[in-house]
């Protein structure tokens, strides 16, 4: 049985992520997808006239946090590795924001989307690493 890392799973939650939002972009201009929600915060992926203003970026990729609602940061990534390293380091300042959630667990959940022939996984950070 091999293991996938963290990095490929969290390159895969990418990758699909930005195949569903191509897949909601053929009826609108600009659209987002939840990548993970980590207590008060929540991990975006917006693709369209407002993910970007250079002109050349993939994404950009936002740290939300709801009891703020405030964005925390944001970032233009250009390719699949950077949203990679960004999104990962988006899961470790959500950590920091929620106190309550140092001993938390990632709860990875799909969701199939027919019309895009792709399964969607999302991820939830449960504190006291009870899933639900």
């Amino acid at each position: 049985m091999s293991k996938i890392s963290d990095n490929a799973l969290s390159e895969m939650r990418i990758a699909r992520a930005y195949v569903q939002i191509l897949c909601i972009l053929e009826d609108r201009s600009e659209a987002s997808v939840s990548l993970a929600s980590i207590g008060n915060c929540e991990i975006r992926m917006f693709v369209g006239s407002k993910a970007y203003s250079d002109g050349m970026s993939l994404s950009r990729l936002e740290l939300f946090d709801h009891d703020a609602k405030t964005s925390v940061d944001s970032y233009s990534c250009h390719k699949i590795e950077d949203a990679v390293a960004v999104f990962e380091d988006f899961i470790a300042q959500a950590d920091r924001l929620n106190d309550g959630t140092k001993n938390a667990v990632l709860n990875y959940t799909s969701t199939f989307v027919p019309e895009a022939n792709l399964t969607y996984v999302s991820t939830k950070l449960q504190p006291n690493g009870a899933l639900h």
